[in-house]
């Protein structure tokens, strides 16, 4: 087994896109020893909530948004931009999903989910 130094200099080496992922499932694992474990079915869809757009998508629709608010966009890109913001519009309808089904399984509102499982609203940068 490894020890936490050794994990740290690993994780330091992380490209920045990786160094997000395990940090957002090491937050996962802190929330769920502190709250009690979670079950399977919470854990794959907490780690779905959690998950963001793929990010060459999430790049892409940055830049195309970037375009657009500088004047600078052409029509194939507004185009494009348009078909990115449905995919983006369709990913938090499943997310919303997600979060429904976990206040089903836990018997909870859905503010009380978000509060409970300490859910953020998706970064757009």
């Amino acid at each position: 087994m490894a020890t936490v130094n050794e994990l740290l200099r690993n994780v330091i080496q992380l490209p920045a896109a990786d160094f997000e992922e395990f940090f957002s499932k090491i937050q996962l694992i802190h929330s769920s020893k502190s709250k009690g474990d979670f079950s399977a079915d919470e854990l794959k869809l907490l780690e779905k909530i959690n998950s963001g757009l793929p990010r060459r998508q999430q790049l892409r629709w940055n830049y195309l948004i970037a375009r657009r608010d500088s004047g600078a966009i052409i029509p194939a890109e507004y185009e494009e931009l348009l078909q990115l913001t449905e995919s983006v519009e369709n990913f938090e309808v499943k997310r919303l999903q997600w979060m429904s089904r976990l206040a089903e399984l836990r018997g909870m509102s859905l503010p009380e989910v978000v509060e409970f499982y300490q859910i953020h609203p998706l970064e757009n940068d």
